[in-house]
Protein backbone atom coordinates (compact mmCIF):
# COMPACT_ATOMS: atom_id res chain seq x y z
CA UNK A 1 0.00 0.00 0.00
CA UNK A 2 2.88 2.75 0.85
CA UNK A 3 4.44 1.71 -2.30
CA UNK A 4 1.48 3.38 -4.49
CA UNK A 5 1.16 6.12 -2.32
CA UNK A 6 4.65 7.38 -2.52
CA UNK A 7 4.74 7.28 -6.55
CA UNK A 8 0.68 8.66 -6.86
CA UNK A 9 1.60 11.54 -4.73
CA UNK A 10 4.89 12.09 -6.73
CA UNK A 11 2.94 12.31 -9.80
CA UNK A 12 0.18 14.67 -8.43
CA UNK A 13 3.37 16.61 -7.28
CA UNK A 14 4.55 16.95 -10.29
CA UNK A 15 1.31 17.80 -11.96
CA UNK A 16 0.81 21.03 -9.73
CA UNK A 17 4.39 22.20 -10.02
CA UNK A 18 3.78 21.98 -13.89
CA UNK A 19 0.54 23.42 -14.64
CA UNK A 20 0.23 26.46 -16.43
CA UNK A 21 4.26 26.10 -17.39
CA UNK A 22 2.96 24.40 -21.50
CA UNK A 23 4.42 26.52 -23.97
CA UNK A 24 1.21 26.66 -26.30
CA UNK A 25 -1.86 28.56 -25.71
CA UNK A 26 -4.15 28.61 -23.20
CA UNK A 27 -7.15 26.10 -23.20
CA UNK A 28 -9.69 28.86 -23.49
CA UNK A 29 -10.15 29.99 -27.17
CA UNK A 30 -9.34 33.97 -27.46
CA UNK A 31 -13.25 34.59 -28.74
CA UNK A 32 -13.97 33.19 -25.03
CA UNK A 33 -11.91 34.90 -23.43
CA UNK A 34 -12.06 37.95 -24.67
CA UNK A 35 -15.87 38.12 -24.58
CA UNK A 36 -15.94 37.11 -21.06
CA UNK A 37 -12.99 39.90 -19.70
CA UNK A 38 -10.36 37.57 -19.09
CA UNK A 39 -7.85 39.76 -20.08
CA UNK A 40 -5.29 37.44 -18.28
CA UNK A 41 -5.94 34.90 -21.15
CA UNK A 42 -5.72 36.63 -23.55
CA UNK A 43 -2.11 38.08 -23.26
CA UNK A 44 -1.72 34.22 -22.83
CA UNK A 45 -2.68 33.79 -26.13
CA UNK A 46 -0.84 37.18 -27.37
CA UNK A 47 2.40 35.61 -25.71
CA UNK A 48 1.61 32.00 -27.68
CA UNK A 49 1.51 34.04 -30.82
CA UNK A 50 -2.20 32.87 -31.34
CA UNK A 51 -4.05 34.22 -34.74
CA UNK A 52 -5.52 37.40 -33.46
CA UNK A 53 -7.65 37.99 -36.23
CA UNK A 54 -9.39 34.38 -36.47
CA UNK A 55 -12.79 34.48 -36.91
CA UNK A 56 -15.29 32.26 -35.21
CA UNK A 57 -18.88 31.06 -37.18
CA UNK A 58 -20.11 34.61 -37.01
CA UNK A 59 -16.98 36.30 -38.79
CA UNK A 60 -16.31 37.51 -35.51
CA UNK A 61 -12.74 38.34 -34.00
CA UNK A 62 -11.24 38.69 -30.21
CA UNK A 63 -11.71 42.55 -30.99
CA UNK A 64 -14.84 42.48 -32.50
CA UNK A 65 -16.30 40.69 -29.54
CA UNK A 66 -14.20 42.93 -26.82
CA UNK A 67 -15.61 46.23 -28.27
CA UNK A 68 -19.17 44.59 -28.31
CA UNK A 69 -18.66 44.24 -24.05
CA UNK A 70 -16.73 47.43 -23.90
CA UNK A 71 -13.69 46.34 -22.47
CA UNK A 72 -11.03 48.60 -22.79
CA UNK A 73 -8.10 46.72 -21.36
CA UNK A 74 -8.92 43.62 -23.74
CA UNK A 75 -9.10 46.20 -26.95
CA UNK A 76 -6.09 47.65 -25.89
CA UNK A 77 -4.31 44.63 -25.98
CA UNK A 78 -5.41 42.90 -29.19
CA UNK A 79 -4.61 46.34 -31.12
CA UNK A 80 -1.19 46.29 -29.39
CA UNK A 81 -0.58 42.75 -30.24
CA UNK A 82 -1.35 43.93 -33.85
CA UNK A 83 -5.28 42.67 -34.52
CA UNK A 84 -6.33 43.77 -37.63
CA UNK A 85 -9.17 46.84 -36.88
CA UNK A 86 -10.41 46.65 -40.96
CA UNK A 87 -11.71 43.13 -40.19
CA UNK A 88 -15.62 42.63 -40.93
CA UNK A 89 -17.74 40.18 -39.08
CA UNK A 90 -20.66 38.69 -41.35
CA UNK A 91 -22.74 41.56 -40.77
CA UNK A 92 -20.31 43.73 -42.71
CA UNK A 93 -19.29 45.24 -39.06
CA UNK A 94 -15.45 46.10 -37.87
CA UNK A 95 -14.99 46.39 -34.79
CA UNK A 96 -15.18 50.09 -34.61
CA UNK A 97 -18.39 49.65 -35.93
CA UNK A 98 -20.03 47.92 -33.27
CA UNK A 99 -18.59 50.09 -30.51
CA UNK A 100 -20.19 52.74 -32.07
CA UNK A 101 -23.24 51.34 -32.67
CA UNK A 102 -23.22 50.56 -28.77
CA UNK A 103 -22.47 54.21 -28.08
CA UNK A 104 -19.17 53.26 -26.48
CA UNK A 105 -16.75 56.28 -27.45
CA UNK A 106 -13.57 54.91 -25.43
CA UNK A 107 -13.54 51.79 -27.61
CA UNK A 108 -14.67 54.33 -30.83
CA UNK A 109 -11.53 55.97 -29.45
CA UNK A 110 -9.42 53.09 -29.07
CA UNK A 111 -10.09 51.53 -32.54
CA UNK A 112 -9.39 55.19 -34.36
CA UNK A 113 -6.05 54.53 -36.11
CA UNK A 114 -3.86 57.47 -35.45
CA UNK A 115 -2.05 59.47 -38.00
CA UNK A 116 1.53 58.28 -38.79
CA UNK A 117 3.97 60.74 -36.47
CA UNK A 118 5.18 63.67 -39.01
CA UNK A 119 9.02 63.65 -39.02
CA UNK A 120 10.62 66.51 -37.11
CA UNK A 121 14.05 67.96 -37.70
CA UNK A 122 16.64 66.50 -40.06
CA UNK A 123 13.95 64.48 -41.46
CA UNK A 124 11.38 67.52 -42.17
CA UNK A 125 13.46 69.33 -44.01
CA UNK A 126 14.92 66.56 -45.92
CA UNK A 127 11.20 65.20 -46.58
CA UNK A 128 10.00 68.59 -47.36
CA UNK A 129 10.37 71.43 -49.51
CA UNK A 130 14.38 72.27 -49.49
CA UNK A 131 16.23 75.40 -48.47
CA UNK A 132 17.33 75.28 -52.46
CA UNK A 133 13.96 74.62 -53.99
CA UNK A 134 12.40 77.65 -51.60
CA UNK A 135 15.62 79.76 -52.86
CA UNK A 136 14.77 79.08 -56.51
CA UNK A 137 12.68 81.79 -56.98
CA UNK A 138 14.67 84.56 -55.59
Amino acid sequence: MKSRIVPSLIAGLWLLATAGCGSGAPRMSLQTAAANGQITIVKQHIAAGTNLNAKDAEGQTALHLAALKGDAAIVQALVAGGADLSLKNSKGQTAQDIARRAGNNEIVALLTPQPAAQPRGRGLIDGGLGVSEAMEGF
